[in-house]
């Protein structure tokens, strides 16, 4: 929880104390939308069998498959039927 009485500054004021709520709003939402996201993609993950799973990690760009559901439609045709949002 942010204590935002001891803020200083430019933060002080009601519109500096609005706007850090916000802030943490939003990163709160990211964090949820990022942990829905990998709950998804676990349970289909865990669907594929082990072989097919190991050749998606050798893609370059399966690092970000895991956390966005945005590389999920960069994936060839054929294997985005695995990953079913």
């Amino acid at each position: 929880m942010v204590n935002l009485q001891k803020k200083s500054g430019k933060m002080n004021g009601p519109k500096g104390k609005r706007a850090l709520l916000v802030a943490k709003k939003k990163r709160k939402k990211d964090v949820d939308s990022k942990q829905m996201v990998n709950e998804i993609l676990g349970k289909n993950v865990a669907k594929v069998n082990n072989d097919l799973y190991f050749t998606f990690r050798s893609y370059a760009h399966v690092c970000t498959l895991v956390w966005s559901a945005h590389s999920v439609r960069r994936l060839p045709y054929g294997q985005r039927e695995y990953f079913k949002i």
